[in-house]
């Protein structure tokens, strides 16, 4: 079967036909979709965001659970908050194949229908207030788990990893308090992607009785300052991340020590926020001949929250490419200092403009790689490469 018909997407902004049977009602290209699926497994995937639709949502849902309930490999519901009541009966039904499951909004009552010893590939998310916890303990196969929109304490997260012991890639939401907790001494593995959103302050590490032998690739959150404890299993990860994704606070002393532990990290991913944005560029500048810090590192992505009161202006983001990442031609070119992308995300348009006229002579004479000058904001994201 052709790619293309190995996934489907309903959205009930769609309008239905009038006068048809709920299967016609589905749009055009899905009965294509159907009629040329065979016999292979089912992608399935339904968005229901607007109450007008809800007799149509309901229809489609129905005639797809119903009619391709042992042949779901993967299913997608995304619904707002309080609309799945209507559907709750084709939720009771065994889905024996399944091994995808996202669910956004769906209430607790109803994720036990889909949790099977198959699962494995979970995502849950809900509205962030929400105080329930996710029962996923009967899915221990789990490959992929993402929790980021549930709030949990540190215990409740670390026995879900010792529990878990298969998860590749996993995503969470911690609730820190100040409650010193005991130490578990958990092994995971096989994790090597792991995102952690932080609320609140914590008092003791977070990983020093975690062993995470394969993490490569570890994006963090935190609205507090964090700090990081200099115990081994930290030591350990953080020398062999390969990719490194923060957004949070972190002091000069703190941030130092951070670069110099992760020798290996070859993509860097940073939002800085309007406060830190000085000590932190001025940090890379400083930096640039000291061999420990960030030696491999070839691509970096910076989000700038832009304010004039942080003394920092795009002349010295310029600088920081020139002093550090441009090419040098003479015999002290180190090629591993090189980067072959770095992105800055500025949230004015001023600063997209003044710097792009910086730069693009750099790029033009080849003094630098890939170079793309992005601006974004919480309604849109505009793309302006150079």
């Amino acid at each position: 079967m052709p790619l293309l018909w190995k996934e489907l997407w309903l959205d009930t902004a769609l309008e239905p036909f009038p006068k048809q049977s709920p299967e016609e009602k589905i749009p055009y290209i899905a009965s294509i979709w159907f009629s040329r699926a065979g016999n292979t497994p089912i992608s399935f995937h339904v968005r229901h965001q607007v109450n007008r639709c809800g007799d149509f949502f309901r229809q489609n849902l129905e005639f797809v659970l119903t009619t391709y309930q042992y042949r779901l490999h993967t299913l997608g519901i995304y619904v707002n908050r309080n609309q799945i009541t209507p559907f709750q009966t084709f939720f009771i039904r065994p889905y024996p194949a399944l091994e995808t499951l996202i669910l956004e909004n769906v209430p607790f009552s109803y994720h036990s229908s889909f949790m099977t010893p198959n699962i494995r590939t979970l995502a849950l998310i809900s509205e962030p207030s929400t105080s329930l916890i996710p029962d996923v303990y009967s899915c221990a196969e789990l490959t992929s788990l993402d929790l980021s929109r549930y709030a949990m304490d540190v215990a409740y997260w670390k026995n879900l990893l010792g529990t878990c012991t298969n998860l590749r890639k996993g995503a969470f939401f911690l609730r820190l308090s100040t409650i010193e907790i005991t130490p578990r001494n958990v092994c995971q593995q096989f994790l090597e992607s792991l995102t952690l959103v932080l609320q609140g302050r914590h008092n003791s590490s977070l990983f020093g009785d975690l062993d995470l032998p394969a993490l490569i690739h570890f994006s963090i959150t935190s609205s507090e300052d964090f700090s990081w404890n200099n115990d081994t299993h930290s030591q350990k990860f953080l020398h062999r991340l390969e990719s490194l994704s923060l957004s949070l606070s972190l002091k000069d002393t703190e941030m130092i020590k951070l670069l110099r532990m992760t020798p290996s990290l070859n993509r860097l991913l940073v939002d800085i926020p309007k406060t830190s944005t000085g000590s932190f560029i001025t940090t890379l500048i400083l930096t640039n001949d000291d061999q420990h810090v960030l030696p491999a590192l070839h691509t970096l992505s910076l989000s700038i929250a832009y304010d004039r009161r942080n003394g920092v202006t795009p002349s010295t983001y310029h600088r920081l490419v020139e002093s550090r990442w441009a090419i040098k031609v003479d015999e002290s070119f180190l090629p591993h200092r090189r980067l072959k992308r770095i992105d800055f995300k500025f949230k004015d348009e001023w600063s997209v403009t003044y710097f792009k006229n910086l730069i693009e002579p750099m790029v033009r004479e080849g003094l630098v790689a890939s170079v793309t000058v992005l601006r974004v904001s919480k309604a849109s994201s505009i793309y302006s490469s150079i």
